[in-house]
């Protein structure tokens, strides 16, 4: 009898499950993914970001591209520029897996990132590409060494 009771249990929990499940989902259809939607041409930046207690402090800059749902999957294509207190200029197009679970509704979707105008993400691609073809800072880093 006690079988019984148990598998009865079981067949209303993965019942309530399911429909936690469809809540969950039409919340995350409603809320979330417009949300993550409209994140498109956001800018975010992470200040200060260091090798460790020797070395300069220099800022990552990000601009979502794009937004693409594969399988039920979300990302973003974002595109990364900065320029290392050693002068290493870097340009990448990446992807970011978008969180969806609602802990993370209407949130910033990158960790340590603020949000920044897109003037002053422009304004860091344009030193960024300028490093890029000048090796200015990269040049001045590398005397000192000598």
């Amino acid at each position: 009898m006690k079988k019984k009771s148990i598998e009865s249990l079981r067949k209303a929990g993965n019942k309530l499950l399911m429909e936690a499940r469809e809540i969950e989902d039409e919340e995350t259809n409603r809320i979330q993914v417009p949300f993550l939607k409209s994140l498109v041409g956001a800018c975010y930046v992470y200040r200060d970001n260091s090798y460790g207690s020797n070395s300069g402090n220099w800022d990552v800059f990000r601009k979502i591209l794009g937004y693409v749902e594969v399988r039920g999957l979300f990302h973003f294509i974002y595109e990364e520029v900065t320029v290392d207190c050693y002068g290493k200029a870097t340009l990448v197009v990446e992807s970011h897996f978008a969180y969806l679970n609602k802990e993370w509704h209407k949130q910033n979707p990158f960790s340590g990132y603020v949000q920044c105008p897109l003037t002053e993400y422009n304004s860091a691609k344009e030193n960024t590409l300028e490093e890029m073809r000048s090796q200015k800072k990269m040049r001045k880093e590398l005397n000192k060494k000598d």
